[in-house]
């Protein structure tokens, strides 16, 4: 068995000024910015802040952030990537647009994108960030990374296992593998890595 440490990227894209998690102190008392302390105040009007995800386990992230600012409620709306793509190009449509925050995987993000419903916004955080983790433009930032493995059935001899992506394109494999039918981004790095041909052929 060998491990693909292909990394595909999920978007946390962070609409205002609000959300930066740099600091301990509050922000207030950490910044006298006078354009910090306007969203401050303008977050306190404006309600609660709706999160559209398709992924789990953002609780301590929400938690941690209500500790900062107790005074913003988060609503989170929970759902597959695609039936959470159809929703947000309903919404924009319709011109009635709930969400503050997007988090989902990196295809959807991307035709969002492209349908320019991305607010710019750079997250002092994104300066740790690598270049292929981040928008140069500010239109998304990587906020996880996602590992894909190969697992094999037991009955398979160890010296008969694939050694690379290459040893998967041997005669004895053929019609012998299976994989979900939505992994469009593992088959778009195979494009990038292994060449279109040879990826086709596979």
């Amino acid at each position: 068995m060998f491990l693909a440490k292909w990394m595909f990227h999920l978007v946390f894209l962070m609409v205002f000024g609000l959300f930066a998690f740099e600091t301990n102190q509050p922000l207030w008392a950490a910044s006298a910015d006078q354009e910090s302390v306007a969203k401050l105040e303008g977050a306190k009007k404006e309600g609660p802040v709706v999160l559209y995800t398709n992924a789990s386990g953002l609780e301590p992230v929400i938690k941690r952030f209500k500790e900062k600012y107790p005074f913003v409620e988060v609503e989170v709306l929970r759902s597959g990537a695609p039936k959470l793509l159809n929703r947000i190009l309903t919404e924009s449509l319709a011109g009635s647009f709930k969400g503050d925050i997007i988090e989902t995987e990196g295809l959807t993000s991307y035709l969002m994108m492209k349908k320019g419903l991305y607010a710019k916004h750079v997250s002092p955080e994104s300066k740790a960030l690598p270049a292929g983790a981040k928008d140069p433009d500010g239109q998304w930032a990587s906020a996880h990374s996602n590992y894909k493995i190969v697992a094999y059935n037991w009955l398979v001899s160890p010296s008969d296992l694939p050694k690379s992506w290459d040893d998967l394109l041997q005669a004895k494999w053929k019609g012998k593998i299976l994989m979900g039918s939505n992994n469009y981004e593992w088959f778009g790095n195979m494009l990038a890595l292994m060449g279109e041909e040879k990826a086709w052929r596979s």
